[in-house]
């Protein structure tokens, strides 16, 4: 546990954004200031410690695989690699010239050079924050919402900009009080300030328990009771915004929104028949303080470094974000994690993870770095993993495309006009056909691992607007510039295939493809035989999936 010290530096630092460790390196030195910002620069600052954590997490999956009779996959081939490690971490595919760089390059460390430039670029940032949005958030189309979901997004971009360290962003989203801070105001808003809401979304995203069930009765699968779920939703009883109301108003206008904590204010769960007081998961309840409110207080506990569950969520969760599912399945306090096939593994890597200052951005770049997450999703030449592999993580799941990977991925094709204006980085909320088309191919399915799509959304990509713009010859995009004369029906398929496969085509798809332009691609008709080539590759199911 934290010493009374550590304890009395972090309450009193924490709020400005200076963490524990940052803190005592500026007092031991008299700087005068110590910046947050981790930064790209620091992935090369410890790159020892990397590699022996990357190492690490090798072995004890190696050591799995022995003990389970799991055969493992081969590693996945350079453009496999490519698109997904592009997709995972700035959330949009490789352009073809980055293709066809990355599969021209001999050198041996090319891949964790490319992981390391990727987290380096703003798009990174970019997904994170979207990735991020989307689970803090409600599913809600209303204008109010998108307002809300631009505060949100614009807040978290930021902070993974300047890669500011995980426990205090979830500090600072749970604690913020100033009107100039949008996202958390308009995260405590979306939910409607209501104390069980917020309750559900902290509990599941940052400690990575799922309370919901334990709302309305005892969970029937873990230890977490009625009463456990109540007392955490307690600490936000307390919750107002300075107009008095829910927050729709701002969210609906975007004006600045004010949250604040009242003095009293109880939560009586329905059909119980006195108020619960608040306690922190696994017990422990907050003293009455005059400086400290109980949201404070939760974030305090939350941000600790011994948090038992801080950390471990962040995690898991990365992981899950990575490989399609997380280590574990449920986080205990006391590192009983279900199943227990790599709790361990779990413990070492997020203790790792507070080490490096909850450097979100440095873990990210060592998962993938693994072997693991460098290895195909299918057997040796082509076949079918063996029996159990992918659970094992001994191969790779392939991940279907969220609506904006799928989007951002079209748009480097073909852009859309006005696509990218007003945003870093390319991709932009408030873009009518992006939100469109994202609307319309939002899927049901929170697995990613699981096909999602139902034929109304297969019909729309057959048929709709934005395929048949990014397919148009007549309009700008890689049809348009394979028109030209220079090139070869051979340059011409092998760019389709990298702009949408990331990948040159194999001697049997390339055969097949100069076959039909040399059929059907004649002078004046090759725009349309292009346009076809394309359609019928945005259209093949190898395009809505990473490898």
């Amino acid at each position: 546990m934290a010493s009374a010290f550590q304890r009395w530096l972090r309450r009193a630092w924490l709020p400005f954004g200076l963490s524990l460790a940052v803190l005592v390196a500026v007092l031991m030195s008299g700087a005068a200031r110590a910046d947050v910002d981790m930064g790209a620069a620091d992935l090369n600052d410890a790159p020892d410690e990397d590699r022996v954590m990357i190492a690490t997490i090798d072995a004890s999956l190696a050591e799995h695989w022995e003990r389970e009779g799991v055969e493992q996959a081969p590693l996945a081939s350079d453009g496999a690699f490519l698109r997904r490690v592009s997709l995972d971490l700035i959330g949009v595919a490789p352009r073809v010239a980055e293709a066809r760089a990355f599969l021209a390059d001999p050198s041996p460390t090319k891949r964790s050079e490319l992981v390391q430039r990727l987290l380096a670029s703003p798009r990174h940032a970019e997904h994170m924050a979207t990735v991020w949005r989307q689970r803090l958030l409600p599913e809600d189309d209303s204008f109010g919402a998108r307002n809300s979901s631009a505060g949100v997004q614009n807040w978290l971009r930021d902070r993974f900009a300047r890669n500011v360290r995980y426990d205090n962003l979830a500090y600072d989203l749970l604690v913020s009080t100033n009107g100039d801070q949008l996202g958390p105001a308009y995260y405590f808003a979306a939910h409607e300030l209501k104390p069980e809401k917020l309750a559900a979304n902290a509990t599941r995203e940052f400690l990575g328990v799922s309370l919901e069930c334990a709302e309305c009765h005892d969970h029937p699968f873990t230890d977490w009771k009625q009463d456990d779920f109540w007392a955490f939703a307690a600490f936000f009883a307390r919750v107002r915004t300075d107009d008095g109301g829910m927050g729709e108003v701002a969210m609906r206008t975007g004006r600045p929104l004010r949250i604040t904590d009242a003095e009293v204010g109880e939560l009586t769960p329905p059909d119980y028949e006195a108020a619960v007081p608040p306690r922190y998961l696994g017990g422990g309840e907050p003293g009455d303080s005059p400086y400290e409110s109980r949201r404070m207080q939760l974030a305090l506990w939350m941000a600790e470094r011994d948090n038992p569950y801080l950390a471990r969520a962040a995690v898991n969760g990365l992981w899950r974000q990575l490989f399609g599912k997380g280590l574990v399945e449920e986080i205990n306090a006391d590192g009983a994690h279900l199943p227990d096939d790599h709790a361990a593994l779990l413990d070492e890597l997020s203790d790792w993870f507070v080490d490096s200052g909850f450097d979100l951005r440095r873990l990210m770049g060592v998962l993938a770095q693994t072997e693991a997450y460098q290895l195909a999703s299918h057997g040796s030449e082509g076949q079918k993993v063996a029996p159990g592999a992918v659970g094992h993580f001994a191969a790779m799941s392939p991940k279907t495309l969220t609506p904006e990977q799928l989007y951002d991925s079209l748009a480097r094709i073909a852009p859309a006009p006005n696509y990218g204006n007003g945003s870093m980085g390319g991709a932009v909320l408030f873009d009518p056909q992006r939100d469109a088309f994202v609307s319309k191919m939002r899927s049901a399915a929170e697995d990613r691992r699981e096909f999602g799509g139902s034929t109304l959304q297969a019909l729309y990509l057959l048929n709709g607007d934005t395929i048949a713009r990014v397919t148009n010859p007549e309009l700008p995009g890689a049809v348009a510039a394979l028109k030209a004369p220079f090139y070869s029906n051979r340059e011409r398929v092998e760019s389709l295939f990298l702009a949408t496969l990331s990948r040159p085509p194999l001697e049997e798809e390339r055969t097949a493809a100069l076959g039909y332009l040399e059929k059907n691609g004649q002078g004046s008709d090759l725009p349309a035989a292009l346009s076809d080539l394309l359609w019928a590759l945005l259209n093949n199911a190898e395009m809505a999936f990473e490898p």
